[in-house]
């Protein structure tokens, strides 16, 4: 069944474009992270807290870490999927 996300059309197939953002919260600022594929939202989250020594939680679209991880969190996530993808 397909369906729009910021007006493009996809399908359920499609791979949908990984969206890193950044917001506050409470004064707080917290990075989203959103399409991550679920089998590795996990094991994502679990490597960004430890790699940016910081906390972070699973939410419905993707998972949130505590602080401003923007430019970094891009590249650790992208390295890994592509090493998924090649095993």
């Amino acid at each position: 069944m397909p369906f729009t996300l910021d007006g493009e059309w996809f399908s359920s197939e499609q791979k949908k474009p990984l969206r890193i953002t950044m917001c506050k919260r409470q004064g707080k600022i917290i990075t989203l992270i959103h399409n991550i594929p679920l089998s590795h939202q996990k094991e994502l989250l679990r490597l960004c807290k430890k790699t940016y020594a910081c906390g972070g939680t699973l939410t419905d679209e993707g998972f949130e870490l505590q602080g401003d991880h923007t430019t970094s969190c891009r590249h650790l996530i992208e390295t890994y999927l592509s090493k998924q993808q090649h095993t």
